[in-house]
């Protein structure tokens, strides 16, 4: 094969793999050792990692980073944050690329966080190889904060990439690895659920006093008050601060609910913000497992709340 024929044979590869191609691809459309160290001289193709090549011309965006670190690494799928990143779900930044594999392999990568696990379900995304949805969204309870994961795991439900059966899947198979994020995972599916369960209002209650009792004394908190703008009216929130102006709403309706009163919600919270005030927003899973980082959030609401009123 004539050389110029080689280079479209890998031109066409690379387009196919965000600019990125590997030693055995070359190989197989009769690209030698000499050729690639050819081009490699005359600044056609550029080494990313051992047995991973880019074309020049491609620029070296997020995609082709992220596709060299696949590549880098045998039988590997991105996962955690480059998996949501690829799956496009809120939260997921640009940062250094983590790939999961089922078998043994170096640990050590120049372009990528190796993670070795068992029963990976992958999916091919824009031509990458990632972790599913539902798994992805598992893995990063152990990386992100809940609330994060909770907004991506619904936005991903209602754009229907993700469905409850999704999701108990991966309980079941991560159950079955005794991970230990399994019982935050189970109280995420069980809100979601048609068919789970109504927290009663007095138990979500008591979870919301619980987080708000560790406030410190100074901190003025009004139980089921009345916002001054919406005096005269009916409309209540869970928790009203005046000192840090900002608004606790506890939510233990299911998931469905929600997202059927989601444009009433937002509403709600417009009118705060259009008044100066936060909206905290905290579901039975947050307030039941994860209480210390709703306490946190809370904090530094009023470490906010603060500095605008010093400034």
């Amino acid at each position: 094969m004539r050389n110029i024929n080689i280079d479209r044979e890998i031109a066409a590869i690379a387009r196919r793999q965000h600019g990125v191609f590997t030693t055995p691809q070359a190989r197989a459309v009769g690209a030698t050792a000499p050729i690639l160290r050819n081009r490699l001289a005359n600044g056609v193709i550029v080494q990313l990692a051992p047995k991973v090549w880019a074309a020049a011309a491609n620029p070296p965006t997020w995609q082709r980073q992220y596709k060299a670190a696949e590549l880098s690494v045998s039988g590997a799928a991105l996962c955690d944050g480059a998996a949501a990143l690829v799956h496009g779900l809120p939260g997921a930044r640009v940062g250094r690329p983590a790939v999961a594999v089922s078998r043994e392999v170096n640990r050590r990568q120049a372009l990528a966080t190796v993670h070795r696990r068992r029963e990976v379900p992958v999916v091919t995304v824009d031509g990458f190889q990632v972790t599913s949805v539902s798994q992805t969204l598992f893995d990063l309870l152990s990386r992100w904060n809940l609330v994060t994961v909770e907004r991506a795991l619904d936005d991903a439900l209602l754009r229907g990439v993700l469905s409850i059966d999704d999701l108990m899947d991966v309980e079941e198979s991560m159950a079955r690895l005794r991970r230990p994020a399994v019982p935050t995972w189970r109280a995420l599916v069980e809100e979601r659920h048609d068919l789970s369960w109504h927290l009663a209002e007095s138990a979500l209650e008591v979870a919301l006093h619980r987080v708000l009792r560790r406030l410190p004394l100074d901190v003025d908190v009004r139980l089921q008050a009345t916002p001054p703008w919406w005096q005269g009216g009916r409309q209540r929130v869970d928790a009203y601060l005046p000192g840090w102006q900002l608004i606790v709403e506890a939510d233990g309706r299911r998931w469905h609910a929600r997202a059927a009163d989601f444009e009433r919600d937002r509403w709600r919270d417009n009118s705060a913000v259009a008044h100066g005030h936060r909206v905290l927003r905290f579901t039975h899973t947050v307030l039941t497992t994860r209480p210390d980082e709703a306490f946190d959030l809370l904090l530094a609401a009023g470490a906010a709340a603060s500095s605008a009123r010093a400034a």
